[in-house]
């Protein structure tokens, strides 16, 4: 089946808004979407690159240039299909609107000279022995400006209250004014205004903002503000799954020919103060501390453990998760420093699972009598609810070492 792109004017809305219905693609074939006026301007259409599913693609261009013939441009897995030229009437020259057009307000650029401001992003080293800097750049910024803007009458609260929305915005205008492009998508970042006449409720706005890209949908982006992050956070939980500040309730020892011991230390602990502190009571053997019951964990569930141990220099340990249904899965085995330092596992629960149990165990090569182990702030969960935590939270409870180490693919 051939591709096609067609453009119909829909709805009676003054600006007439721009269906695009795009048929012939198959399956995984991308696309990209574009308007553009005789002049080369050239816009995106919300929702207009992506992979197609093998259907039909119909599209809405509330951006379009005014009074002038506008062509669509597919391109299709490299090739490039046009719709026929169609035109959007407007009875005025510029017209400001919200990013998803269902504020419109009819404007007039009062700024005579049109300034802009651009910019580049450079980063200047003054480097020792040398006379001429080094210097890192990277693309230039988009133009930022200050514009005055007539609106009046019903127009003048519709401008305040786009403005007010603190989201980005188009501006429209008719081909041939002056030389501004016939659409820009801007964020405003200031304003003022004065009513210039009482009568014909004419006010004067003054605009200040950059020009911005249309990111679509599925675009990744980078830029966030600690708001965003403490809501990105705020469903997980930054507690430990086990401090052992309120004791080792819910944990047993076992290993060797005879049962290691068992304390909990109220100081010197790597989370908060109190910690499980195992003394081997056989040498040339395992001994460790698990828990029961456990937590429930269906089969396929991918499950990760952590903990940090402290204990003789030279030995090992190693932290395990037991499966209900059968079988362990331990992570790398540590060599022990004298100091705190954190042990891992990651697996998938194996068939016949209901429940993962923790154990963090000392190894069995050198152990001797009276060795000892330390063991804190143990997490146990499944993948997708590995602790993480709010901003406030992460700080209050952790040390930094432990928040950079975290798995922050979950945002």
């Amino acid at each position: 089946m051939a591709v096609i792109l067609t453009a119909a004017l829909v709805s009676a809305r003054v600006p007439q808004p721009v269906q695009l219905v795009l048929n012939g693609m198959t399956l995984g074939n991308t696309y990209v979407v574009t308007g553009t006026t005789t002049d080369g301007t050239t816009w995106s259409i919300p929702g207009g690159t992506g992979t197609s599913d093998g259907t039909q693609l119909v599209l809405t261009d509330n951006r379009a240039a005014f009074n002038t013939p506008v062509t669509y441009q597919a391109i299709v897995a490299g090739a490039a299909y046009t719709s026929s030229p169609i035109t959007i009437p407007f009875s005025g020259y510029s017209a400001l609107q919200s990013l998803d057009g269902t504020l419109l307000a009819s404007v007039t650029i009062a700024s005579t000279a049109i300034p802009r401001q651009g910019g580049t992003r450079v980063a200047v080293f003054r480097v020792a022995g040398r006379r001429a800097p080094a210097t890192r750049v990277d693309l230039s910024v988009t133009d930022s400006w200050s514009w005055a803007m007539y609106a009046d009458g019903s127009n003048a609260p519709l401008v305040k209250a786009i403005l007010d929305t603190g989201t980005p915005a188009v501006l429209r205008s008719v081909l041939g004014l002056a030389d501004l492009p016939p659409v820009l998508l801007l964020q405003p970042t200031g304003w003022s205004s004065q009513l210039v006449s009482p009568i014909a409720l004419l006010r004067l706005y003054q605009i200040d903002a950059i020009e911005i890209e249309d990111p679509q949908p599925m675009t990744p982006l980078s830029a966030f503000t600690w708001d965003d992050f403490d809501t990105a956070m705020a469903a997980y939980d930054w507690t430990w799954y086990a401090s052992f500040e309120s004791g080792t309730t819910g944990w047993s020892v076992g290993g060797g020919s005879t049962v290691p011991t068992l304390a909990n230390p109220a100081s010197g602990g790597y989370s908060g103060v109190a910690y499980a502190w195992l003394t081997a009571q056989a040498a040339g053997a395992t001994y460790w501390l698990a828990e029961s019951p456990g937590q429930a964990c269906s089969v396929g569930t991918v499950w990760s453990a952590s903990a940090y141990v402290k204990g003789v220099a030279g030995r090992t340990a190693y932290i395990q998760i037991n499966w209900t249904g059968g079988g362990t899965s331990a992570g790398a085995a540590a060599t022990l420093t004298g100091s705190w330092q954190e042990v891992t596992v990651t697996a998938a629960a194996p068939a016949g699972t209901t429940a993962a149990k923790v154990a963090v165990i000392g190894g069995a090569s050198g152990t001797l009598v009276g060795d000892t182990l330390g063991i804190d702030a143990i997490s146990s969960g499944a993948r997708s609810s590995a602790p993480v935590a709010t901003f406030d939270d992460a700080f209050a409870t952790l040390a930094w070492d432990q928040f950079d180490t975290q798995d922050w693919s979950l945002i």
